[in-house]
């Protein structure tokens, strides 16, 4: 099975950037289970649209994921109706707030499969190894999709207890140097060896929304 894992941009052509957790450890997780992907990172190399385009069009793909903020719809919508034109037969699953915050709306206007709510690790997996074994999402928790113009949701997914279970994210996947050289505004300022800049890491103290 052919796999895309596409990490889309915030702000393209911006001069700071630091390596994206949450997709980190979604891919790190399904490697785990023995799935292998390509992955398309339009944040770091500042892919145009077209560029991005011309990437789907290079190989047949049958799962393509995504995810981000809410505040980026627009543009996910977007990279799912261009996945749909260049990838008909795909399926197109994506997560974060943009999908999980608003699922309804964002499938009926667009041209994803699956919302993925909460966290996606398991879901992910769960989702993949249906669609490899040509199985029914409904057995799925955590989900929303479509099957035949209805929208389907499944039973909530119970939040992860122990987040120490999962694997530690594999970098590898990602060019880190090059996230290096564009994060240091992270710490601007701070020298902690002669005159070399600190190497900015992501961490992530917390899960979901605290108002929720």
């Amino acid at each position: 099975m052919d796999i895309l894992f596409v990490n889309p941009s915030l702000r393209n052509g911006s001069p700071t950037k630091f390596l994206p957790v949450g997709i980190a450890s979604v891919m790190t997780y399904v490697a785990s289970k023995g799935f292998s992907f390509d992955f398309l990172d339009v944040d770091i190399d500042d892919l145009s649209d077209e560029e991005v385009e011309n990437a789907l069009q290079k190989k047949n793909y049958n799962v393509i994921l995504t995810g981000a903020i809410v505040t980026h719809y627009k543009w996910i919508k977007w990279f799912t109706r261009c996945a749909r034109s260049c990838q008909p037969d795909a399926c197109i699953v994506v997560g974060n707030s943009v999908a999980s915050s608003i699922p309804d709306v964002f499938l009926e206007n667009s041209e994803a499969n699956i919302a993925i709510i909460g966290e996606g690790e398991e879901t992910t997996y769960e989702v993949l190894k249906c669609v490899q074994e040509n199985g029914s999402f409904d057995r799925i928790s955590g989900i929303v999709f479509k099957r035949n113009g209805e929208i389907i949701r499944t039973p909530k997914r119970k939040a992860i207890k122990k987040i120490d279970d999962f694997p530690m994210v594999q970098w590898e996947f990602f060019n880190v140097e090059k996230y290096f050289e564009k994060s240091y505004a992270g710490a601007d300022g701070l020298i902690f060896d002669g005159d070399k800049k600190p190497r900015v890491m992501p961490v992530v103290s917390a899960r979901g929304c605290v108002f929720r």
